[in-house]
């Protein structure tokens, strides 16, 4: 019910925002007459916050890569985090704004819970206060979002011509996206592995370029290399336009990290090798690598290795389907002592590395299970229900800090003051850093002037 849902809401918020839909950009790095002024409060090779003019709530960040060309069109890379910690990805991905040339936004706004016509009306005020700002390249506007923050980016770019492509983080759009390059990023150690998997495979072929990369990693920001490689293989899907040589240098190099890459991974995972090369030979066609990277992928394709590597990996994917029922199920019948018994047996693994990580995404599925039933609990004010789950929650995924913030509110409602403030520290001990929810929650009303509450702020 909640995926048709959301499929429903998505299809109205489309019709909705097509009636007003910016007109399309035509400026391109070879025809436009850019400005060359460079925004007074922008500074240079460092992230700059910005208001929009329509709305100074509507704030946003801003990185100039310093070897910017100024008498072109601007090509920009927009972002979106959960937490609305713009600054998070462009801090991260700085030195791909020097190597691509792409101006770096953050949105400090849009974040988890927000509804999806909210996040619409935000994000298009963000990109028409860029037009405002600069000479916008439609053909390189990108934008990107990690986990709830993908989401977010695949609403906006699904109601805008002037986005060419999309590249979503740990999670899948609700919808395709047409006409649009699209581009998934996941860890195998990801809880959404699966799920964008399973949205990739189900995109038609006339979809726009769509491809899956991989990382070794769980929920998080990709790499910086994987990025890259996101970047890149956008960069090389704008049909009509004259390839120019810096493309045409970052595809070759592209492709020569995907070929070493792959030649590791043969070793070890033919699938994942596969993983490696196949987005690589679709998006380069007309470039310099083509002929290299399809031989490369041709050999493959006839190795034995390839044929067992996707068996294991079904193999895989069903155990994990049948454990993924046993969690549902054991969280809703077993108590903290069954759990502190059993959690190993799900989240640690001896074997090998498939089935590593497939215990990585097995904790984090149950994290989110226990998230979402807590929250649930919570808001119906089901206090003995929620406190179980909390305190499994802290079983299962005892380094995020969401348990500990949740415990907190659900203490508050106890009226336990003291042990609230001892489960906002653990939260700040584990890595809560969202300041913004916390002075807006109001939960924490009755505490708030307490000076223990106070240093708690100021560590945030």
């Amino acid at each position: 019910m909640f995926m048709r849902h959301l499929v429903y809401s998505f299809i109205l918020l489309v019709l909705l925002i097509s009636c007003s839909e910016p007109k399309k950009n035509t400026k391109t790095d070879s025809t436009a007459t850019a400005s060359s002024v460079v925004p007074e409060q922008v500074e240079r090779g460092a992230v700059s916050e910005i208001s929009c003019q329509s709305d100074p709530s509507n704030r946003y960040v801003v990185y100039l890569p310093k070897s910017l060309d100024t008498t072109k069109a601007r090509r920009v890379l927009v972002f979106f985090d959960p937490h609305a910690d713009g600054k998070l990805p462009l801090t991260k991905y700085e030195a791909l704004a020097e190597k691509h040339g792409y101006v770096l936004i953050g949105s400090n706004v849009i974040q988890n819970g927000m509804t999806m016509t909210d996040v619409s009306f935000i994000g298009n005020a963000l990109l028409n206060d860029l037009n405002r700002l600069f000479a916008l390249d439609s053909s390189r506007l990108l934008l990107c979002g990690f986990s709830g923050g993908a989401r977010s980016a695949a609403v906006i770019a699904a109601a805008r011509s002037d986005v060419r492509g999309v590249i979503a983080c740990s999670a899948s759009p609700s919808g395709p996206l047409d006409l649009k390059g699209v581009v998934g990023i996941a860890g195998l150690g990801d809880m959404n592995y699966s799920e964008l998997e399973s949205y990739m495979d189900r995109l038609p072929q006339t979809q726009a370029p769509h491809e899956l990369l991989v990382f070794d990693g769980k929920h998080e920001w990709p790499p910086l290399e994987t990025m890259d490689a996101a970047i890149t293989l956008l960069r090389a899907y704008h049909p009509g336009i004259p390839f120019d040589a810096k493309d045409s240098a970052t595809a070759d190099l592209y492709g020569d990290w995907a070929l070493e890459q792959a030649n590791m991974q043969i070793g070890t995972d033919c699938m994942r090798a596969q993983q490696t090369l196949q987005p690589a030979v679709n998006c380069l066609k007309n470039y310099g690598r083509a002929t290299t990277l399809n031989d490369a992928l041709q050999r493959l394709q006839k190795n034995a290795c390839l044929k067992k590597s996707i068996a294991a990996h079904e193999r895989t994917a069903t155990e994990e389907k049948k454990l993924q029922q046993e969690i549902r199920e054991n969280l809703m019948q077993q108590d903290t002592s069954w759990w502190n018994l059993h959690a190993d047996s799900y989240f640690k693994s001896e074997g090998n590395v498939l089935d590593q990580m497939m215990r990585q995404r097995l904790q984090g599925y149950a994290s989110l299970m226990c998230y979402s039933y807590s929250n649930q609990a919570l808001k119906v004010e089901n206090l003995r229900a929620a406190e179980k789950m909390i305190n499994l929650y802290r079983i299962v995924d005892p380094q995020n800090s969401e348990w500990a913030y949740l415990r907190a509110t659900l203490y508050i409602r106890l009226k336990f003051s003291e042990q609230a403030l001892t489960d906002l520290e653990k939260a700040v001990e584990l890595g809560f850093k969202d300041r913004m929810r916390l002075e807006t929650d109001m939960t924490f009303q009755s505490i708030r002037t307490m000076p223990r509450y106070q240093a708690i702020l100021q560590k945030i």
